[in-house]
């Protein structure tokens, strides 16, 4: 699906419609998934463009192209230790030259008991995936009051400009999991339809595939009520 205006799944839901709320999610290991192909064009050299962030000190997927027209994909994780206080760990994959037509199929994982972040990154005509992981000392910042966004890195009206980190371009499904994703496992979330009775013991917390919707959300096949729904400033106090 074409993406046309930031998306967002609310800390909190006001009125507890959520029955898997994406504030702890940091706590413990975590997945992002997201089916992606980007515009590199519109994007500026050395800007950090959101897929999947848990805003504040980010925490999620980025994308980012360099001077001679390289393009990165990226896993962000702030720490906390104290020895360095926060600091961010970061760990890439060079995709080569931008732009391109291609779909990428990218995971943001988290694993606590490791204390390792990667990035595991596919395009459609590779056999697997690669993966990138970067082990991190102390533990995550708090994520607490963070939303989670789809294709940007925060889009509050309190964000400068320059940060809010914009994606353009489409995407063909989302995925948030409350555990690390195997290669295996990462395989079949993009190369099958996702069949809730299959995934029960891999702690869905959010899956869309941009199908079922409304004007204002998609719905959330993972029957979390954690639906995407389209930004809008004038709706900041309802959550």
């Amino acid at each position: 699906m074409r993406i046309e205006d930031p998306l967002f799944i609310t800390t909190k839901h006001k009125y507890n419609l959520s029955t898997y709320e994406v504030w702890p999610i940091m706590e413990e290991n975590v997945t992002f998934c997201a089916r992606i192909k980007p515009d590199w064009d519109k994007f500026k050299c050395d800007e950090d463009i959101g897929v999947v962030i848990k805003n504040g000190k980010h925490a999620g997927i980025q994308l980012s192209k360099n001077q001679i027209g390289e393009g990165f994909i990226k896993a962000i994780l702030w720490v906390n230790d104290e020895e360095s206080g926060d600091y961010p760990v970061q760990v890439f994959n060079n995709i080569g030259k931008v732009p391109n037509d291609d779909w990428w199929d990218v995971a943001f994982r988290c694993d606590l008991e490791k204390k390792e972040i990667s990035i595991m990154v596919k395009k459609s005509d590779w056999d697997k995936p690669h993966i990138e992981t970067v082990e991190f000392s102390g533990k995550p910042v708090d994520y607490t009051e963070a939303w989670l966004w789809v294709a940007c890195n925060n889009a509050l009206e309190m964000t400068p400009d320059e940060d809010k980190g914009f994606y353009y371009g489409d995407i063909g499904k989302f995925g948030v999991f409350g555990k690390v994703l195997n290669e295996d496992e990462f395989v079949k979330f993009f190369n099958t339809d996702f069949v809730l009775e299959e995934w029960t013991e891999d702690k869905p917390i959010a899956v869309c595939n941009f199908v079922r919707r409304t004007p204002y959300k998609f719905w959330d096949e993972s029957m979390n009520g954690n639906y995407l729904m389209l930004y809008q400033p004038e709706w900041g106090d309802l959550f």
